[in-house]
């Protein structure tokens, strides 16, 4: 299976400082876009693992990202904790999917977003089929061993659907429902997302690009077909030790060494529709229409002949 260099281009690693000032990789992070109502431009938001933030805030740890930029280098932006929103219904429904608004340049940064449509295609109509077991899939996150000293350097892991979603899956953060999927490692990958290869005419959602020219978020190219192959899946909770196979648990892939066990290669991972109701929560909803209509009230005041 061949992925896109681009696809790597949507994530970003998140972690903390050491006591040097040194920024220090804990987990994965990916950036989507969400359309801005009545107005045609989308807002960019950062997605990773709950679990994430939770950890390194109950260990007192400042939160940080590091976002690499076109011309080779990278910035290390420090994350506040009250700019992330969890599932709205994540008391009663554990969802592990955390995300928050950002801020970027897109004449400087060097990454892409995965747009985000109102809802996921649950059920396929004619001529199509639904995502299914042995459906090929592709992660992209951290490999902390190899993370990159001077800007981020994702690594892909391949490998295919093992399990639907259905009786949740126990794991620290609570009966999670998610998809089970095999791959050759998955240590160190919480909050990556995932990705189906997809060949069925069944919409997939395309990995959005940026040109120079325009660096807003816009759709694709329609003739750059190879986009329409891939699906996203959802993001990486955890994974299975083999130590915890008897008690059905699942290991935290942001700090995976402190478990002792042996990973199985089985990764639990979170479903994208989670991630779509977590963009789509009223409050985030109507900041978006609340940006929505500053813009079009500020095209309004703009003379047309204005540089």
């Amino acid at each position: 299976m061949h992925v896109p260099n681009a696809a790597r281009r949507c994530v970003i690693f998140i972690g903390d400082l050491t006591d040097r000032g040194v920024f220090r990789p804990r987990a994965t992070g990916f950036l989507v876009a969400v359309p801005l109502d009545d107005y045609p431009l989308s807002v960019p938001y950062l997605v990773t693992a709950e679990h994430v933030v939770v950890m390194l805030a109950q260990a007192g740890r400042d939160l940080y990202c590091r976002i690499n930029h076109r011309d080779g280098s990278a910035a290390v932006e420090r994350l506040t904790v009250s700019h992330w929103w969890s599932h709205p219904d994540a008391e009663r429904e554990p969802t592990d999917v955390a995300v928050a608004p950002v801020h970027l340049n897109w004449d400087v940064v060097d990454h892409d977003c995965i747009p985000m449509p109102a809802t996921l295609e649950t059920t396929p109509g004619p001529g199509r089929r639904a995502i299914g077991l042995g459906d090929e899939t592709f992660a992209i996150g951290l490999f902390k061993n190899r993370a990159g000293r001077e800007r981020n350097i994702p690594i892909v892991r391949l490998g295919s659907i093992a399990a639907l979603p259905g009786e949740p899956i126990y794991s620290k953060w609570g009966d999670v429902s998610a998809y089970l999927v095999e791959m050759r490692s998955i240590a160190g990958l919480s909050g990556s997302p995932v990705f189906v290869n997809y060949h069925t005419n069944a919409d997939p959602i395309a990995l959005r690009a940026h040109s120079e020219s325009d660096p807003r978020p816009t759709m694709p190219d329609p003739e750059e077909i190879d986009w329409f192959r891939y699906r996203f899946l959802g993001l990486i909770h955890g994974h299975f030790d083999i130590q915890n196979l008897a008690e059905d648990t699942v290991m935290d892939d942001a700090d995976v060494a402190t478990g002792g066990g042996i990973n199985t290669g089985i990764g639990v991972v979170i479903p994208g529709g989670k991630v779509i109701e977590t963009l789509y929560q009223p409050e985030l909803h109507e900041e978006r229409r609340q940006l929505a209509a500053r813009f079009i009230k500020e095209k309004a005041a703009t003379p047309d002949d204005a540089i």
